[in-house]
């Protein structure tokens, strides 16, 4: 049994890549909580974290449907 990924996998692959995107590469910081300046880099390098996880998921996810219906 053959498997294609649907349209809506990909759509979902492609809004977490873009999401990831924008939290790192623009800074979209969805953690606005902190006025002072001293927390800005907190809030990058949380940004830059949260966009890594995402990428790495979206990655593992296409990996598990890839392998899983492989056969």
């Amino acid at each position: 049994m053959k498997y294609k990924i649907t349209r809506i996998e990909i759509i979902l692959l492609v809004i977490i890549l873009i999401f990831a995107i924008l939290f790192t590469v623009f800074d979209l910081s969805p953690f606005e909580m902190t006025v002072e300046q001293s927390f800005s880099q907190l809030d990058r390098k949380i940004n830059y974290i949260f966009g890594f996880v995402l990428i790495t998921n979206a990655f593992i996810i296409y990996l598990l449907l890839k392998s899983k219906y492989k056969n």
